[in-house]
């Protein structure tokens, strides 16, 4: 990425992600260990080349460690300057880990949405709840993502979540929503309801779903743009301004 760089680019805006590793399940310490010594060399590449701006890390947290403990000692060990999302295995007792983040009070939970380690929707649903209920940031991981989470298919493995679900999910969950309700929304594959709930949706409102729902992957911005108008999301005007400066 350095190497490609060009002169007139200015502060663009980077997360460092570690190789996941899909579909692999969550790793051990010593991987983390080295996950994070990678970060650290890449992160001393960036610092002074005002061309990139870092403004995350993401960061699995080790398997093989009782999940307080591991939230406890990646915490313990991050010397970044910019945000850090750290991201649980399903199989972890995250209630724990995301318990310690929020004591720590600087870091955010990263959750897989997309790609072969794709949380249930029930279980991604306990882990907005909770942290919903502790303050903490999510970061959404395995995209891009589709707009609205498709109908089951055996052959392509776990069904994505879609945008607008999860949109639709941290808003409910503002709301009040328990867990039961929140896996329904996520579990939805038809649009209309969750076009209604978007279009419902305050400034205000949106604001603070913003504040928690920090990043979702997506589709390039054209196709997003598209996607969005083919929605009824956009109005006429912002459609043709956005494509008149190219997406």
């Amino acid at each position: 990425m350095v190497a490609a760089l060009r002169p007139g680019d200015h502060a663009l805006r980077v997360v460092l992600v570690p190789d996941p590793a899909a579909g692999q399940g969550a790793p051990g310490r010593e991987q983390v260990a080295e996950h994070l010594a990678t970060l650290r060399v890449a992160r001393n590449l960036f610092v002074d080349d005002d061309r990139v701006e870092l403004v995350g890390v993401e960061i699995p947290l080790p398997a093989d460690l009782p999940a307080s403990t591991a939230a406890r000692a990646v915490v313990d060990t991050l010397d970044f300057t910019a945000p850090a999302w750290l991201r649980p295995g399903p199989d972890h007792d995250w209630g724990q880990a995301l318990a310690v983040l929020a004591e720590d009070g600087a870091e955010g939970v990263a959750l897989a949405a997309g790609g072969p380690d794709a949380l249930p929707p029930a279980v991604l649903a306990g882990m907005l709840r909770a942290a919903v209920d502790r303050e903490l940031t999510v970061r959404v991981t395995g995209g891009p993502l589709p707009w609205v989470r498709p109908g089951p298919d055996p052959a392509t493995g776990p069904a994505p979540h879609g945008t607008l679900n999860l949109l639709c999910a941290v808003r409910a969950a503002l709301n009040g929503a328990d867990t039961v309700q929140l896996t329904a929304i996520l579990a939805a594959v038809d649009p209309a309801p969750l076009l209604a709930a978007v279009r419902r949706m305050s400034d205000p409102d949106a604001v603070v779903v913003r504040a928690f729902l920090a990043a979702v992957p997506m589709a390039p911005v054209g196709r997003a743009v598209d996607d969005l108008a083919g929605l009824g999301l956009l109005p006429d005007d912002a459609v043709a301004d956005l494509q008149g400066h190219g997406g």
